[in-house]
């Protein structure tokens, strides 16, 4: 027989679950999987994504954001955004100036256990240790569907060759 204390979920772990159905019930996709940075990293933590909507116009790019330190930490490199912060993939040009002040402005108030962020054009995710301490799901709530109801870049339509009647 196993111990009844071996059965019971820690105070960690409980904290957790509170702190993912806080999420959900805000509409956030939470997944605790790792970080994908190449064939041979990955980082541990918990994704939490805020889906874009079905009718929202598409993004130039994907863009992927991490903390310097985590980076060098795991041998990558990128061209540097805002203190603390690189562009680990996409490139800034695809973002238009709001979405850069706003985006550069978010990511100043994100707690240091949130160590890298994605946006593509179905979601913006972040991932993080999930520190209670750092719990700002509500203002997160409000704050990622406005950076993310921001008019992109206009996605340049293809060039139709004119054919000629003769």
């Amino acid at each position: 027989m196993l111990p009844v204390s071996w059965l019971k979920p820690s105070a960690r772990q409980t904290q957790l679950v509170a702190l993912r159905e806080k999420a959900r019930r805000l509409g956030v996709k939470v997944s605790v999987l790792p970080l994908k940075i190449d064939d041979h990293t990955r980082l541990e933590g918990a994704a939490y994504r805020w889906m874009r909507q079905p009718d929202a116009l598409p993004l130039l790019s994907f863009w992927r954001w991490m903390r310097v330190e985590v980076a060098r930490e795991v041998g990558q490199f990128g061209a540097p955004w805002i203190e603390g912060w690189i562009l680990q993939q996409g490139e800034t040009k695809s973002l238009t100036s709001e979405q850069q002040a706003a985006l550069a402005h978010w990511m100043t108030q994100l707690p240091a256990g949130v160590f890298a962020i994605e946006w593509g054009s179905h979601a913006l995710a972040i991932w993080w240790d999930e520190r209670p301490e750092s719990d700002q799901l509500e203002s997160w709530a409000e704050q990622v569907p406005e950076l993310m109801a921001l008019p992109p870049l206009a996605v340049p339509k293809p060039k139709v060759a004119q054919s000629r009647v003769w």
